[in-house]
C-alpha cells in the first residue's frame, strides 16, 4: 500500500470508530483552533492549490500574510486550511508609493529612523481562487 493509500485508509478508519463510538474524543487537528492543515510547494503550487480549492468546493476566506497564502475553508465541521509561499501562488503588483519612516541600521548599535520612499503592494491571488470561490 503507498503513503497515500495507507493515510486515506487511516482517515476513513479513523471516522468510521467516530461515528461508532461518541466516547472517542475529535482529534485536534480539524477543529477551528487547529485546521487538518494542506502545503503546497515547488514551481506548479498554484496549479496544484488551484486543484484542490475547486476539488473541495465551498467558500473559502483568503489570508494572505507577509510569507504565506492561507486558505481556510468549513468542511462540514472540519476545519481545513491550504497554504503555499505567497510569492509561488500570488502575482506582486506595486500600485504606487509612499514615504514613511523607517528604521535603519547605521551600525550594529545604532540604529536610526529615516524617511524613505516605500512601494505600496498589493498580491493578487486570484489564480489560485477561480471565479467567486473566496472571501
Amino acid at each position: 500500500m503507498t503513503d497515500r493509500a495507507g493515510y486515506i485508509s487511516g482517515l476513513r478508519q479513523l471516522a468510521d470508530a467516530l461515528e461508532r463510538d461518541p466516547h472517542i474524543e475529535l482529534p485536534g487537528d480539524g477543529r477551528e483552533f487547529s485546521p487538518v492543515t494542506i502545503g503546497f510547494y515547488g514551481d506548479d503550487a498554484r496549479e496544484r492549490m488551484a486543484a484542490a480549492v475547486r476539488a473541495l468546493g465551498g467558500r473559502w476566506e483568503k489570508d494572505a500574510g507577509t510569507k504565506w497564502l492561507n486558505l481556510n475553508s468549513v468542511l462540514s465541521g472540519l476545519h481545513i486550511q491550504l497554504y503555499a509561499a505567497r510569492e509561488q501562488v500570488c502575482t506582486r503588483r506595486v500600485t504606487g508609493t509612499e514615504v514613511r519612516d523607517v528604521e535603519v541600521e547605521v551600525t550594529p548599535a545604532v540604529k536610526r529612523t529615516e524617511k524613505q520612499e516605500v512601494e505600496i503592494v498589493e498580491w493578487d491571488c486570484s489564480p489560485v481562487l477561480g471565479q467567486g470561490g473566496a472571501r
